[in-house]
């Protein structure tokens, strides 16, 4: 048995993980709130203790950061992930830090296959390279390619790329929210706070006192105030927020696809566009995805997919340990 863990700025997830006949299966799945622990060491002996695992063989970790040397500081929160401590304090014979996008990257050959939402059939090239691309409290992106006949997933910060408009509205958008981000990044847009910004660019656009409580909302956890009154129809800037956000996602994955040529598919994971799915319109995704001059024919055929399961990361990093690094072709 191994256990699994996603580490990401606000949530901690662990389970544990076996294999059978090439499928990963997850159990004792347990949720944690990063902010509310010192260190991840408290996570571990907490989970510890409380799923009374033992004869554990492995420990492999996704983490929110940049990874090197099996050592991570998370983005967004004081935390060290070090590989060497944990199984020097645990007595865990494997401890792997990977990034978590590369995780999730492991993950699109282990996950159920009811995990996929379909936007765009297309046409599968077999050994094509893959790309996904996570909106969360942060935005991670991943190109998955083919290397000797394994798919090895390549992690990167371009979540923190800058932002290019599109658009006439979206020139409009970078210029408001230059006002407050000294540096316009995709992340500013395509994160959980990004629906904030986006709101308050929209309530500006059209000239709307957006109300106390709405503001107070913004304020405090944009990406699920908004979400839910446009999921109730409840607010029409709230409803056009999640269309202004998706348009944004599209076109993203469109220059992502480009980078990766990712005829094995285009992915889109995270925590945020599963709760959204329901807004999502294939016929206008795809039409902004591929909106690319002489390339438009060739992202129109691109597969591209929702990963509706969160738990994408942890299915990864297990397979990875599990399956993976035992295959013929490690580098």
């Amino acid at each position: 048995m191994v256990i699994t863990v996603d580490i990401g700025a606000t949530k901690t997830v662990m389970a544990q993980a076996g294999e059978a006949n090439g499928a990963v299966s997850l159990d004792a799945i347990a949720r944690f709130e990063g902010r509310r622990y010192r260190t991840f060491e408290s996570v571990v002996e907490e989970y510890l203790r409380g799923t009374r695992a033992a004869d554990i063989s492995g420990l492999y970790i996704g983490a929110a950061g940049v990874v090197a040397d099996n050592r991570c500081e998370i983005t967004y929160l004081d935390w060290t992930i070090d590989g060497a401590a944990l199984r020097d304090r645990f007595g865990i014979g494997t401890v792997t830090v990977m990034n978590d996008l590369e995780a999730a990257g492991h993950g699109l050959d282990f996950i159920p296959a009811t995990a996929f939402r379909s936007i765009n059939a297309g046409k599968t090239t077999p050994r094509g390279t893959r790309v996904l691309i996570s909106p969360g409290t942060g935005l991670g992106m991943s190109i998955v390619a083919d290397c000797g006949g394994r798919f090895v997933p390549l992690p990167s910060e371009g979540g923190h790329a800058g932002f290019a408009p599109f658009d006439g509205r979206t020139r409009r958008l970078w210029d408001f929210a230059r006002r407050t981000c000294p540096r316009v990044r995709l992340e500013d847009f395509l994160s959980g706070s990004g629906f904030g910004l986006l709101y308050r660019f929209l309530a500006s656009e059209s000239g709307v006192e957006i109300p106390e409580d709405i503001s107070a909302a913004l304020s405090d956890d944009p990406g699920p105030a908004v979400t839910v009154l446009a999921d109730e129809k409840r607010d029409s800037l709230a409803i056009a927020t999640v269309a202004l956000f998706l348009d944004i996602l599209a076109d993203a994955a469109g220059d992502l696809a480009l980078t990766g040529m990712s005829f094995g598919g285009v992915f889109i994971g995270g925590g945020i566009v599963p709760r959204i799915a329901g807004h999502i319109h294939n016929d206008r995704f795809m039409a902004v995805f591929s909106d690319k001059g002489v390339h438009r024919p060739r992202l129109q055929a691109m597969p591209v997919a929702v990963v509706m399961d969160p738990l994408l990361p942890l299915y990864g990093a297990a397979g990875y340990g599990l399956i993976s690094k035992k295959a013929p072709g490690e580098f």
